[in-house]
């Protein structure tokens, strides 16, 4: 299979303040080219030994592969949590034209 070397950052945050602001951080450092934030998210998860509940808010990161470490660590040290959710898709297929759009977006500060 073959990738357009684009990739969506999945990332659980506690509240629409911390995703806004996680979000704001990304793009200002050019880390992702594009930021959707998804609150309403009900989370179910082991969480020392136990299952845990918790309402929670879905922010989706477009960037590219070479940027995820980065990406990465920059969501770690801006995240609330002991151990966040960060998990990375690649984009397999998508608008050529978006795609265009997102490797120029997220091509790192200049």
């Amino acid at each position: 299979m073959t990738t357009t070397g684009a990739v969506a950052l999945y990332v659980t945050c506690p509240s629409l303040a911390v995703a806004d602001t996680i979000a704001l951080h990304l793009l200002e450092a050019r880390l992702a080219g594009s930021v959707n934030i998804l609150p309403g998210a009900h989370s179910v998860y082991w969480w020392k030994g136990r299952i845990e509940r918790a309402d929670e808010v879905v922010l989706i990161a477009k960037t590219m592969a070479g940027r995820v470490a980065e990406a990465t660590a920059a969501i770690a040290a801006a995240h609330p949590y002991d151990t966040p959710a960060i998990v990375a898709f690649d984009i397999i297929a998508g608008s050529r034209r978006y795609l265009d759009w997102l490797a120029a977006e997220a091509r790192g500060a200049s």
